[in-house]
């Protein structure tokens, strides 16, 4: 069971883990017109990974440390935090 203070941490990353999905969706849309039941999983996936060799869609409001989320913890919290 996580501790109230890794609990919280789990419950903001997945937070953050849902704006970040948001946007990738969101750029896949724009850049394939496909919505997501128009879509496979496997589609969707081969070009998110081309995206990481050759990324095309970027919100101009976004900062290159904002699309990466460069001062964000990243994966589970560490135990003993």
């Amino acid at each position: 069971m996580p501790t109230p203070r890794n609990l919280k941490i789990m419950q903001e990353r997945h937070k953050i883990l849902h704006k970040t999905f948001d946007e990738l969706l969101a750029c896949f849309i724009n850049e394939t017109k496909k919505t997501p039941a128009e879509a496979t999983l496997e589609e969707f996936i081969q070009w998110s990974h081309a995206m990481t060799l050759n990324p095309t869609c970027a919100s101009d409001k976004n900062t290159e440390q904002d699309a990466t989320h460069d001062d964000e913890p990243v994966g589970p919290p560490r135990s003993g935090l």
